[in-house]
């Protein structure tokens, strides 16, 4: 975000697509959504 002059607004959302027992990280999911902000000093 930050490479395209965005910060984080406000809280983040984390929605588990896996099956939170799933014993291998690589095979778990995760969607996170938030509302970025631009940063100050930039338009």
């Amino acid at each position: 975000m930050e490479a395209e002059g965005l910060v984080p607004n406000g809280p983040h959302h984390e929605i588990y697509l896996s099956d939170p027992a799933e014993p291998d990280p690589a095979k778990m999911r995760t969607s996170l959504s938030g509302t970025p902000a631009a940063q100050a000093g930039r338009s």
